[in-house]
């Protein structure tokens, strides 16, 4: 039996890129700050002096809105209490001269999400700017609990905001080598190592962050030296667990470009349509397994448009077969592999392609 990549060995350098590639999915323990600043006005002395006004309260008097702060979820925050989430707004305020906060929204933990989240104005108190010469001055009745009073001052402050699209399809082609330990001989192994990858994924985003879809992954190669040849298809179907990180282009409010992180579980099947040299004459024999595998992968989105996009992908499939389906004229039958002789399905794989989101 042709055997080509012995044993699933993840050397150094795979375990670097994975980590790389999943660091966004381990390490996300912080809550999600986004600003938005219209003015800054130096910084806020003492965190404590900047007074907190909750949903149900109203201010009174003037006062200048110098930005909105939103704390989110990344999806593995831990610390994101109501009180740590409004010390984390406070701070965000002082940065930029803040003398207190107005939430108008508190989403509480719910099955979505285990962390409160809240959005908040950024207010500059009367006595500390001269609101008669700001654009940005309001009177309190312009941030009473109403929904139309409350809608007509948010788009005072600033444009409405982009709502990221939900659906992401991805198409990919590009060149694909594969992992292991290669066995002889090298100069042909080194051959069949390199091939073809056509891949393709649908995800389906359920907040700007996190979503989830299915992947499929197709690996082709083949070579043929003397009596030696080997056709082989490595195909991988599995669900995806994927992060995004969007850019939006300030002057239109469109989709810029993405960051989408993938981790996968699937189904990795082998094929490979062989010859072989026996007594001078050449066989001809097929062999056939599957095997549980492991996606992982990161890829960078540039929109033409707001639907349309050119991408670049970097993933990796791993995957081992430990028992094959074996046929020629003469013999047949599963055959159990030696641990240390586990035919490696892993690749990694260098594409590009179309996506649309939508």
């Amino acid at each position: 039996m042709n055997k080509h990549f012995k044993s699933f060995v993840v050397t150094k350098t795979t375990s670097i890129i994975c980590t790389v590639l999943l660091l966004p999915f381990i390490s996300a323990c912080s809550p999600k700050i986004t600003t938005t600043i219209h003015k800054t006005n130096g910084q806020t002395a003492d965190i404590h002096n900047i007074e907190v006004y909750n949903v149900a309260e109203n201010i009174s008097g003037e006062f200048e809105v110098l930005g909105t702060v939103k704390i989110g979820d990344t999806g593995f925050t831990t610390n994101c209490k109501y009180e740590y989430v409004v010390e984390l707004a406070k701070w965000e305020a002082a940065k930029v001269g803040g003398d207190a906060i107005k939430i108008f929204e508190c989403k509480e933990p719910d099955a979505f999400s285990t962390c409160y989240r809240i959005q908040a104005y950024i207010l500059k108190k009367p006595d500390a700017v001269s609101v008669a010469d700001s654009t940005n001055a309001y009177s309190a009745s312009s941030l009473q609990n109403t929904n139309s009073e409350s809608t007509i001052y948010y788009q005072q402050v600033q444009r409405p905001k982009y709502e990221l699209p939900s659906y992401r399809v991805a198409f990919n082609c590009g060149f694909a080598k594969r992992m292991g330990e290669p066995a002889e001989p090298y100069d042909y192994t080194k051959h069949i190592s390199k091939g073809l990858n056509l891949s393709g994924a649908a995800t389906y985003f359920f907040s700007d962050t996190w979503g989830a879809g299915i992947t499929g992954n197709l690996f082709k190669t083949s070579y043929e030296m003397g009596n030696l040849s080997d056709k082989i298809t490595i195909s991988y179907v599995g669900a995806h667990f994927a992060e995004r990180y969007a850019w939006i282009d300030r002057r239109t409010q469109n989709l810029k470009c993405a960051v989408v992180f993938d981790i996968s579980f699937g189904y990795a099947k082998y094929s490979d349509r062989a010859t072989y040299d026996k007594n001078g004459q050449k066989i001809a024999a097929t062999i056939n397994g599957a095997a549980i595998g492991l996606g992982c992968g990161v890829g960078f989105d540039y929109h033409i448009t707001p639907s349309l996009a050119l991408g670049v992908q970097l993933d990796g499939v791993m995957a081992s077969l430990s028992k094959v389906e074996y046929h020629d004229p003469y013999q047949s039958g599963i055959v159990e592999l030696p641990e240390d002789e586990y035919e490696s399905l892993g690749h990694w794989d260098f594409t590009a392609g179309l996506r649309y989101a939508f």
